[in-house]
């Protein structure tokens, strides 16, 4: 792209590099980091599933399969296998990954602690239900195939 000079956008002078949207917010704000250190909480799920990774692989306790464990190691949930009952009233198998719920600090009080892994407890779709009356899980459950160990 050549640089193109740009005046100013409400009194504030863009100079060289501006772009082509004077108006564009951020070039990818996703992608930043926060100075502060503070996890958002897509980030801090990964962060959970790959330290629970690593303290499975060094002991070993069951909970996990091999192939969990290698999803849990990218920062994915463990999943499982259910027969579940959906909205139109169908029954199908669907994989169906774990949760956490916010245990203490519920995570809509905006508080910077409320995504450690302190307050952070596992649970399937409709346990996380059971546990936070604004999560709805859009499934009823049939019967658990395979569990986090089998799948």
């Amino acid at each position: 792209m050549i640089p193109i000079k740009v005046g100013s956008v409400h009194g504030i002078r863009l100079g060289y590099g501006g772009g082509e949207n004077a108006h564009q917010y951020a070039p990818n704000a996703t992608g930043w980091v926060d100075p502060h250190g503070l996890l958002c909480w897509a980030a801090a799920k990964k962060a959970y599933w790959k330290a629970k990774a690593v303290a499975e692989l060094m002991s070993p306790t069951g909970k996990y399969s091999p192939k969990n464990i290698d999803a849990m190691s990218r920062g994915n949930a463990p999943s499982m296998l259910a027969r579940v009952r959906l909205k139109d009233g169908s029954i199908v198998e669907r994989s169906i990954p774990m949760e956490l719920h916010h245990t203490y600090l519920p995570q809509r009080c905006g508080s910077e602690k409320a995504n450690e892994a302190w307050n952070l407890t596992e649970a399937t779709p409709w346990g996380h239900a059971s546990m936070d009356k604004y999560r709805y899980p859009g499934m009823e459950l049939i019967k658990i195939i395979k569990g986090t160990n089998g799948f």
